[in-house]
């Protein structure tokens, strides 16, 4: 994704990121202290965002190696997180997630890996800013983090072909995961009764029920190839769970199936022409931001999976992304 241009910044100021662990690492990151810029806003293009349940906080991951707390009333910035960075990719969000209570943000993405043989996922506290534990051994880059709807899982998927990870919210130990991807897995989403849905490059969308008492916690309900040559990237559940959303990284179309019917991933309809799924907020289905000339313009996809008569563009999930970095840009100037 390019980087947007053309926006003028204020007046920067150098900080210091700070190199956080809670546990002891097996190798340190880098002693030096990193200088960066700190600009008020984010300085390289946004991977992810999310909201608390309440609809208080919005949460960005960024390429710049940083996530930002935005208050979503007055959309001022209310905290950035530095969690520990390297040199090249080494730092690179790509994930975030906000705890339902909004008092927990997980981000990670290239994260780790440099001294840990393995990938990171970082927790921090929202009012404080502090970096309070990680979940660390991942094979494969943080691509996706979401939590449940009641809070008590947080799911990750991850690059490569490791698959999904879900973990348990009260001390966050995993407890159930899906190895058998043949591609990085790229979206995930719960809905109300506990059910997840991923998308994954291997051309599959997968629905899990979680069974804590089952000696397999991830009982996989179905297993759908969405079709024959796109890639599925994001996915979303409508509120009542009764539906589900499949977006395509390459291409305009959007897929709608039935989620609560046997078998499920029923098609609701072929396609929707001219849309792409970007991520969930509580309450609605869904989101895509799109820019017309310098006005940033929200696109709302009813339930009924019809877009809006007077808004007809087509979008691409890097599009969207560009987007929201302008419109969080525009907002911090």
């Amino acid at each position: 994704m390019k980087r947007p241009n053309g926006l003028s910044l204020p007046l920067v100021a150098p900080v210091l990121s700070l190199l956080l662990a809670t546990t002891p690492l097996q190798a340190e990151p880098p002693a030096e202290p990193i200088l960066r810029i700190e600009a008020g806003m984010h300085t390289a293009s946004i991977s992810k965002i999310a909201m608390d349940a309440e609809n208080r906080y919005l949460v960005t991951a960024s390429r710049d190696k940083t996530a930002r707390v935005w208050e979503l009333a007055t959309g001022k910035l209310i905290r950035t997180l530095r969690p520990p960075i390297g040199g090249g990719n080494q730092g690179n969000l790509h994930a975030i997630a906000i705890s339902p209570d909004g008092t927990t943000i997980a981000c990670g993405g290239f994260t780790g890996y440099e001294w840990e043989s393995s990938f990171v996922i970082y927790l921090f506290d929202l009012q404080s800013g502090l970096l309070k534990s990680r979940m660390t051994g991942l094979p494969g880059p943080i691509i996706h983090l979401i939590y449940s709807k009641d809070g008590k899982y947080l799911a990750a998927t991850l690059g490569g072909k490791s698959g999904i990870r879900l973990f348990r919210t009260s001390d966050y130990s995993l407890v159930a995961e899906d190895k058998d991807y043949g591609d990085g897995s790229l979206g995930a989403d719960f809905d109300t009764s506990g059910r997840l849905v991923t998308t994954s490059y291997d051309g599959y969308a997968r629905l899990y029920e979680i069974r804590m008492e089952s000696l397999s916690p991830l009982k996989i309900l179905a297993k759908r190839k969405l079709h024959r040559t796109r890639q599925p990237h994001h996915v979303a559940f409508s509120p009542d769970g009764s539906k589900i959303a499949v977006g395509f990284i390459d291409s305009p179309r959007s897929m709608f199936f039935r989620a609560k019917t046997s078998p499920p991933f029923f098609p609701l309809t072929q396609a929707v022409p001219k849309m792409g799924i970007s991520s969930a907020s509580p309450g609605r289905w869904t989101a895509d931001f799109f820019t017309r000339g310098r006005d940033t313009v929200g696109h709302i996809l009813s339930a009924n999976g019809q877009t809006p008569a007077e808004e007809d563009t087509e979008t691409s999930a890097h599009q969207i992304m560009e987007s929201i970095t302008f419109f969080l840009q525009k907002t911090a100037v």
